[in-house]
């Protein structure tokens, strides 16, 4: 019997989903919800689906097995609120939420009732972050520098701080997860921001136009990741992590990688080009089988970057370290 599934949001983002599960046996895609109508009518034109413009209505009148959840960061709570209490499994696209009040509750909730769940950051599942890890065990990082450095996209609520939570929460918390998935808990952050420099921002404008974050890590490595969102060329997505015996050098969106051992020793895995297939397939898995441990990224997962990217608009607020504790 197939896994009858519904989106909240048809954006960009869901439709890179909708693409992926189609190559996916034993799912239907049957209900599309969003506020723009049209949205989820172009959506739900591929599929067959059901649309709707209120997702409560959409939750109560279709019979679904699991939702994915596509939603601009202000607009999380809500759909994850109504999925939990209907006990339907939900796959949540990152960042999870633009505000730690609103995660947290959520991660509570999700933790009380064991209900299965999957967060979208798809590096984790990638070949290259997996050898990576291989290679780190027993390794001791001393430091890491990241970057995600491009455009301004399109979006007006991605370049509204108080919707999108800034470049660093909704477009580098790729690399911020990457980071915590390789090396583990960072315990503080100090972050620097500018603004100023676009050479033409929208109306509406008002994020950081970059940011620079100095993390310290529990392990005792420290690093640094910087964000920019003002180029009208150059730049590029990267994740370089150094110890004494190997050094992980990850380029490109696809998470390519250089592992440099020695110097006549390198090896190169490439990153996956299928990855929404990937991780969704994941997910479907997981709830067919009864099987969370093929979810390599659930909700609680998620929640060390979206402490990261958090402690960092605050230290961008008061211009002070700030420590994460768990």
């Amino acid at each position: 019997m197939a896994l009858k599934i519904g989106f909240i949001g048809s954006g960009g983002i869901a439709g890179a989903h909708v693409s992926a599960l189609k190559k996916i046996g034993d799912v239907k895609l049957v209900a599309f919800a969003d506020v723009q109508e049209d949205r989820a009518n172009r959506l739900a034109s591929e599929t067959g689906g059901a649309v709707y413009t209120d997702h409560l209505k959409m939750l109560e009148k279709e019979q679904l097995d699991a939702v994915y959840i596509c939603v601009p960061p202000h607009a999380h709570g809500g759909p994850e609120r109504a999925c939990i209490e209907r006990k339907i499994p939900f796959f949540v696209e990152k960042p999870i939420a633009n505000s730690m009040e609103t995660a947290t509750d959520i991660l509570g909730k999700v933790r009380r009732t064991g209900l299965l769940t999957a967060v979208g950051y798809m590096n984790r599942y990638r070949r290259s972050l997996q050898r990576g890890r291989e290679l780190l065990k027993g390794a001791k990082v001393s430091s890491v520098e990241g970057h995600w450095l491009g455009g301004t996209p399109g979006a007006p609520w991605w370049y509204t701080k108080a919707q999108s939570g800034g470049q660093l929460v909704e477009q580098t918390t790729h690399i911020v997860d990457a980071v915590a998935y390789l090396l583990g808990r960072a315990t503080e952050v100090y972050a620097i921001g500018t603004k100023g420099t676009h050479a033409n921002p929208p109306k509406g404008y008002d994020v950081e136009d970059a940011t620079s974050v100095a993390l310290k890590f529990a392990n005792g490595a420290v690093g640094t990741i910087n964000s920019c969102c003002t180029l009208q060329t150059g730049g590029g997505v990267g994740l370089d992590i150094y110890s004494p015996n190997v050094v992980l050098s990850y380029r490109e969106w696809n998470m390519n990688l250089k592992a440099v051992k020695s110097r006549l020793e390198t090896e190169e895995v490439r990153g996956e080009d299928n990855i929404f297939e990937v991780e969704d397939r994941a997910f479907v898995q997981a709830i067919l089988t009864n099987n969370p441990s093929l979810i390599k990224c659930n909700y609680g997962q998620a929640f060390p970057a979206h402490q990261i990217t958090m402690a960092a608009n605050e230290s961008l607020k008061t211009g002070k370290p700030v420590s994460i504790t768990y």
